[in-house]
């Protein structure tokens, strides 16, 4: 598979983050076919629960899982959140953030959630209450070695991305995403500091055949691999970055995301990270061939404007030019590649094909 500029500018808006916005938005599941349980009555309510994230009866939920609620009415003025385990302990809910129809709201329980543990979501709004149980996977446990974590890659599934910001704009992007074929990210931890309980990460661009929950193949091309300016915090199982820019460059291109922010999990066996969320800002007008693929020309302003269409707005830059995007996707995994021997790749070894130095 040819490696153009083109394709590996999607990859870096796809790939990192805005695939967040170009990949068919894993939108949660409609309870008119997953149950739940609504209370409405029907005959006189004109709202309702259309979706819920975590499913309904989902047997794997992340211990910090981020909610999604979509309501068929503005709701935002009287719906409330509880999580309820099966004891009867309630869980408050944090960072509810609304969009502007009052219709989709996306929350974190105020507190981490217990592991395997059967939780039920209760949401009281206009036309009573509706309920939805899910139970949290084994991923909150601490690994009992956090140093097997060295050197492994991590390569992330694309497939399992779910849009939270900005609404509306997905499958804008999905052509490029699905001409992606194989090519995805890994990410690397080449240094684990458990006394300080820090990792250093780095990332770069992958091959890779993702089958059953299991990476079955994977090689590294020959493009340089970036890093992440800061130590990322580590409270064993759960990691978190946040940093004022990641710079992924490739093949002469180079996007970057302001405002930075990765988190999620290793599961106790540190064979995948569960419950990945990455989010940032990023400037449209650095998407170069990306926006040839959208407008005519690549121009950043139509860009903007066509994204109006979608209800998303161009917000501001550091520079104060209302060309730049907040974006968020939650729910990735990414799965252990324990036989890739995967390496850091500077320009210069892209300039010299990566051949290994003369001797």
């Amino acid at each position: 598979m040819t490696l153009t500029p083109t394709r590996l500018s999607a990859l870096a808006l796809a790939g990192i983050l805005s695939a967040c916005t170009g990949g068919t938005d894993k939108d949660t599941v409609d309870t008119d076919t997953d149950s739940g349980t609504d209370t409405e009555d029907t005959s006189t309510c004109k709202s309702g629960v259309n979706k819920v994230s975590p499913k309904d009866k989902a047997p794997d939920a992340f211990v910090r899982q981020r909610f999604a609620v979509t309501f068929k009415a503005d709701e935002k003025a009287t719906a409330t959140f509880k999580i309820v385990a099966g004891d009867s302990t309630e869980t408050d809910v944090k960072n509810v953030t609304w969009d502007d129809s009052g219709k989709n709201v996306y929350f974190d329980p105020a507190s981490d959630l217990a592991p395997t543990t059967a939780y039920t979501l209760k949401i009281t709004y206009s036309c009573g209450e509706f309920t939805s149980t899910f139970t949290t996977s084994d991923v909150g446990t601490p690994l009992a070695d956090a140093n097997t974590l060295k050197d492994v890659p991590y390569v992330l599934d694309l497939s399992t991305l779910n849009v939270i910001e900005p609404a509306g704009v997905g499958g804008i992007l999905s052509g490029l995403l699905s001409d992606l074929g194989g090519q995805t990210i890994a990410i690397v931890a080449n240094e684990v500091d458990t006394g300080a309980n820090t990792l250093k990460f780095y990332g770069g661009l992958i091959e890779a055949t993702i089958t059953d929950g299991a990476v079955t193949a994977a090689t590294q091309p020959c493009e340089a691999t970036f890093a992440f300016d800061q130590a990322v915090t580590f409270d064993n199982p759960f990691f978190e970055f946040s940093g004022n820019e990641l710079a992924l460059s490739v093949a002469g291109f180079t996007v970057t995301l302001g405002s930075i922010n990765l988190s999620g999990a290793f599961n106790p066996a540190g064979d995948k990270m569960v419950g990945v969320t990455l989010a940032g800002d990023i400037d449209v007008r650095d998407l170069g061939d990306v926006l040839g693929e959208l407008v005519d020309g690549g121009d950043p302003q139509a860009a903007c404007d066509l994204l109006v269409t979608f209800g998303v707005s161009c917000t501001a830059c550091s520079d104060n030019q209302n060309f730049c995007l907040s974006l968020v996707a939650t729910d990735i995994t990414a799965y252990a590649a324990t036989d890739l021997d995967m390496k850091e790749i500077t320009e210069a070894d892209v300039t010299n094909e990566c051949k290994p130095p003369a001797m």
